[in-house]
């Protein structure tokens, strides 16, 4: 498509402090492609439930989530980005998001 498809796949979706936690698009957004929004979503609130009741605290619940869910979220990251691969024009390659939005950059400019 003629526009940007924006994914993320970050090495972390508890913050240090422990209170705020990413579910869902907000921890792992795929490219429409793969249909995974929605599921995602509801994976991820099945496993933050599960962590809590397994773990003694709640720091180690948000540790054992963390680690699953950007497992899943780079799992995810790496599929959405080859099903990006067949859909892209002739001759073009996927970029990342922070090329697009840094653009080139041109030696000594600096």
């Amino acid at each position: 498509s003629p526009h940007p498809v924006w994914e993320i796949a970050p090495d972390r979706v508890v913050s240090p402090s422990g209170r705020i936690a990413l579910l869902g698009d907000a921890a792992h957004m795929a490219s429409p492609r793969t249909g995974a929004g929605a599921y995602t979503a509801m994976v991820d609130a099945v496993v933050m439930g599960e962590c809590m009741t397994r773990a003694s605290t709640l720091d180690e619940a948000l540790a054992m989530y963390n680690a699953d869910t950007v497992r899943r979220g780079k799992e995810l990251h790496r599929s959405s980005r080859r099903a990006a691969s067949y859909f892209a024009p002739a001759g073009v390659t996927p970029v990342s998001p922070r090329s697009f939005v840094e653009g080139p950059s041109v030696a000594g400019e600096l």
